[in-house]
């Protein structure tokens, strides 16, 4: 063996060793590639997508104090006529520009003295006893029975304002109680104070201690007086 390597020439052996390299190089390149292909291609990415937890944050971000939900405009009354049906205005609310007839309807004589009405009157067509009602929802504040003005309901309503109803014969609310509008408050009476006319109810608005007209508030709500 020796002995034929001695025989081999320098440009032999170069080449030899050349071509060993070269042998040992792709060997080294096939259990590479072998190996490459036994291993587990990666999978593709999975979306991410929110936790319980996440949903959870967003919901307390909508709840959040900070950004309030906008408010539901309040929906108020409008006024309504205190008795069901037909009725005839038979005492006028006192304005100084009204029409000398309606100045005139608004005169009340009690005794020897002339007074101006606060309020309307109301009666039935025939003349017959009524049930008087809420004109607005509220609270009964005052119930006063008067020899010369009968029954005198009071109820406080939203936006300072008050609802009287006058020379009622009968009530059935109480100081406290709570009425809805069209709730019945009583009835209808004769009272000393206006004795000329028939079985009414003596109705005044209140606003702020200002007395308003009944006739030109009713179908209006609270806050457009």
């Amino acid at each position: 063996m020796k002995n034929w390597i001695k025989k081999l020439t320098k440009d032999q052996i170069q080449r030899i060793v050349f071509i060993a390299l070269l042998v040992v190089v792709f060997a080294a390149f096939f259990i590479t590639l072998s190996v490459a292909s036994k291993t587990e291609k990666p999978k593709p990415d999975t979306p991410i997508l929110p936790n319980e937890q996440d949903k959870e944050d967003d919901n307390n971000q909508n709840e959040n104090p900070n950004n309030p939900k906008p408010e539901q405009p309040i929906e108020r009354e409008s006024f309504i006529v205190p008795l069901r049906g037909d009725n005839n205005v038979v005492r006028k609310f006192y304005d100084a520009t009204a029409s000398t007839i309606d100045q005139e309807l608004a005169v009340i004589q009690f005794e020897k003295t002339y007074y101006i009405s606060n309020g309307v009157s109301y009666m039935n067509p025939d003349k017959s006893d009524f049930n008087v009602i809420a004109s607005l929802s509220g609270e009964v504040v005052n119930v006063e029975e008067s020899p010369i003005y009968g029954f005198v309901i009071t109820v406080k309503h939203d936006d300072e304002i008050y609802t009287e109803y006058g020379s009622l014969s009968s009530s059935s609310v109480n100081v406290g109680d709570k009425v809805k509008q069209g709730d019945v408050l009583g009835v209808s009476g004769v009272c000393e104070y206006d004795s000329i006319l028939g079985s009414h109810v003596y109705f005044k608005v209140i606003k702020n201690n200002v007395n308003q007209n009944p006739e030109k508030v009713i179908g209006k709500k609270t806050n457009e007086l």
